[in-house]
């Protein structure tokens, strides 16, 4: 359901109040289930869903910072690494990083580092 639509048909209840008439037409907006108490509920559950929508979207963010920061630490353990071989060979760290590339225990370790 559309809060907009709930909240502006719950405005022109509460002000129909103020015209003349007003208690007869809500004995018929209530023969036709149009009741304040409905609109609130209906606005309530809105409400319920608009606020879920946030903290999914929150939680959503915070995975994804939390998901990035974890791969800055991966990469710079691997860069760590790199660089080492690459003094320890006397090759530049490009070349250094290939290598590791296909070493499966430098990967597991680099992982291990990073936590």
């Amino acid at each position: 359901q559309n809060l907009h639509a709930k909240l502006v048909e719950f405005h022109q209840t509460v002000a129909s109040f103020r015209d003349k008439g007003w208690l007869r037409r809500r004995w018929e907006a209530l023969a036709h289930g149009t009741t304040i108490t409905a609109l609130d509920k209906d606005i309530g559950v809105c409400l319920d869903r608009l606020r879920l929508s946030y903290q999914l979207a929150h939680d959503r963010r915070l995975t994804s910072l939390i998901e990035a920061q974890q791969t800055y630490k991966l990469e710079a353990a691997m860069r760590r690494r790199a660089e080492a071989l690459a003094d320890e060979q006397h090759v530049t760290p490009q070349y250094a990083a290939l290598r590791l590339a296909d070493d499966n225990a430098e990967t597991t370790a680099v992982a291990r580092e990073a936590g």
